[in-house]
């Protein structure tokens, strides 16, 4: 970046350009606003004012993605139709980002996937994985890690979770064949194809991230909010594994909550079946929003650089189209 210019990205480079010569405008003009300032308080209460303007704004943003869902509004990346339930619209946005027509035809007929986690996100996107043909081989809660070399019994797992509310080491003592190990982060070290981190920030680190590598896993899904730390992140892309990064792949929350808006401004109530469809419709917008930001930015395939770029770039636009900056 050069005298607030963003070199080297066209399009990209002259909205980013324009944002950053206005906000540094807002700034001055904001601070010369002020009286005075007397004491460093008076500053450090003008900057408050002024992040809260901010905030206004992205909120504004938000508002107008919501009162057009079906052409703005973004959800979880689409690798074809993976989300048919949506009893808790982030676990929908994971499954379907998971499943990919666009990038390799990916499948999960036949693969052995890890779900880390035993919540809601973890649960949903279990039972969505054995839909699709996969095989959950294992699962985890704070304290440690099932095994289940012939697919994790959602029956009993949900009735574990949901209804009995134990720890998940129940189901080893429950189910022939599955083990329990102590130490939820080991549960890296399991040979799989798939991994969907869906527990919480920072749960895969660098070794864990390496140890699914040299296990021949092919893709990592982020279903937390941010469970794989940058180490993790960088060893992951460097074995040119395929990686969806939680901002897209587990943005269908924050989508379904859109959804829910629009029907109550509406004063209408749409169907399970409808629900579902215009998720996955926004599943499939994100997922090729990212892919043609991360081309467009000359690294195709890059999922993370293309969620960061189609993000910024839904904003940048949002925010001038209403006249904004």
């Amino acid at each position: 970046m050069q005298d607030g210019r963003f070199c080297g990205f066209g399009n990209l480079g002259s909205r980013w350009s324009f944002l950053c010569h206005s906000f540094k405008r807002c700034l001055i003009v904001d601070i010369q606003s002020n009286v005075e300032f007397s004491e460093p308080c008076c500053f450090r209460f003008q900057l408050c004012l002024l992040r809260e303007r901010l905030a206004k704004l992205l909120l504004c943003r938000f508002h107008l993605c919501i009162q057009a869902v079906e052409l703005a509004l973004d959800g979880v990346k689409a690798f074809s139709h993976t989300i048919q339930s949506i009893v808790d619209s982030r676990q929908v946005a994971t499954r379907v980002f998971a499943k990919g027509d666009t990038v390799g035809h990916l499948s999960f007929e036949g693969q052995n996937v890890i779900v880390s986690g035993s919540g809601n996100v973890a649960q949903y996107c279990a039972q969505k994985c054995t839909e699709l043909g996969g095989k959950v081989i294992a699962m985890s809660d704070s304290k440690g890690y099932i095994y289940d070399p012939n697919g994790v019994n959602l029956d009993v797992l949900f009735d574990i979770k949901q209804k009995r509310r134990a720890r998940i080491s129940v189901y080893a003592d429950e189910v022939a064949g599955s083990e329990y190990v102590e130490g939820c982060a080991n549960i890296w070290n399991v040979k799989c194809d798939i991994a969907m981190p869906c527990a919480s920030q920072n749960e895969m680190d660098e070794a864990g991230a390496k140890a699914l590598i040299a296990n021949g896993a092919f893709a990592v899904f982020e279903g937390a909010n941010m469970p794989l730390t940058p180490e993790a992140i960088a060893a992951v892309q460097a074995a040119g594994l395929l990686y969806t990064p939680g901002k897209a792949s587990n943005a269908g929350g924050v989508a379904t909550s859109g959804l829910e808006m629009s029907q109550n401004s509406m004063r209408m109530s749409w169907s399970f079946e409808e629900v579902d469809a215009k998720l996955k419709g926004i599943m499939q917008s994100i997922f090729q929003e990212c892919l043609k930001a991360s081309i467009e930015c000359g690294h195709p395939g890059d999922m993370m650089l293309g969620a960061n770029v189609a993000g910024f770039l839904k904003v940048a636009d949002a925010m001038m189209a209403q006249g904004v900056v």
